[in-house]
């Protein structure tokens, strides 16, 4: 019994979603499912959730023409081959949390037009990869817990239009990697357990437009709540801030939240 093609297995796939269509056992049926899948307009649209593919993502190139957002959620399974197999899409979004990507991954990400990309967990990223990112145009950046970066790493992002940062559990940096990013048009930014900052980062950031900061477990007192209390703030997180008192905390006006506790 011949297989179906063409009109009639786009029909056949039209009832798939694109979880379904990635599965790789598909793919390989023959170079006519190949061809039509790579062209079927219900399946490739602009967003792909693969938040649930793990092992089965595709490691072939294929007409992902239309894709400008992937979701890869937290996945070990995602490699610098699943990166590089993307490397001609002109992906806005992307998250891959906690995936098995190094530095020589970040260079297949270095010619698309992100906005917004979610690295947090990619323990193998240092500085050298985040010189491949320096000249995209990101908005939404989140390096939290990528214990590698240094204050060098900082020193990359000083050309992008960044409005939110996530820099929690970079345990290498330090007030002088502040500086750095003291320009930037931040609105969100997280220090939580980030090295030893200090009332003297505090300064770096003192002209920010910030709303929403973070400073769980850091070394500042209250000359560094002073500095920052004119920022537009409505949240300020001080958890394990040992070294705050009353005093400080009074400095920041009625409309921003205080998060402090020693729990």
């Amino acid at each position: 019994m011949p297989l179906p093609e063409g009109d009639t297995l786009g029909v056949m796939f039209s009832f798939l979603n694109a979880f379904q269509l990635l599965r790789k056992t598909v793919f390989v049926v023959c170079k006519e499912w190949n061809r039509v899948l790579c062209y079927l307009p219900h399946a490739w649209n602009n967003q792909l959730d693969l938040r649930w593919v793990h092992n089965n993502i595709p490691c072939f190139k294929f007409a992902w023409h239309r894709v400008t957002r992937i979701d890869f959620g937290r996945s070990d399974q995602v490699t610098d081959v699943g990166l590089a197999n993307m490397s001609a899409l002109h992906l806005q979004y992307l998250i891959c949390r906690f995936a098995s990507v190094s530095n020589v991954g970040l260079t297949y990400l270095s010619s698309m037009p992100l906005q917004y990309l979610d690295l947090s967990g990619c323990v193998e990223i240092s500085d050298i990869g985040l010189a491949q990112l320096r000249s995209l145009p990101l908005k939404h950046l989140n390096l939290s817990y990528c214990r590698k970066l240094t204050d060098a790493s900082l020193a990359h992002l000083t050309s992008m239009p960044l409005e939110h940062l996530d820099l929690a559990r970079c345990e290498k940096l330090t007030d002088s990697g502040l500086m750095y990013i003291s320009s930037l048009p931040l609105k969100y930014l997280n220090l939580h357990l980030c090295g030893p900052i200090t009332d003297a980062g505090m300064l770096h950031i003192s002209s920010m437009p910030l709303q929403m900061l973070i400073l769980h477990g850091s070394n500042i007192t209250d000359i560094g709540l002073r500095l920052i209390s004119s920022l537009p703030l409505k949240y300020v997180g001080l958890v394990y801030c040992q070294k705050v008192t009353q005093t400080g905390l009074a400095c920041f006006p009625k409309r921003c939240f205080v998060n402090h506790c020693y729990l």
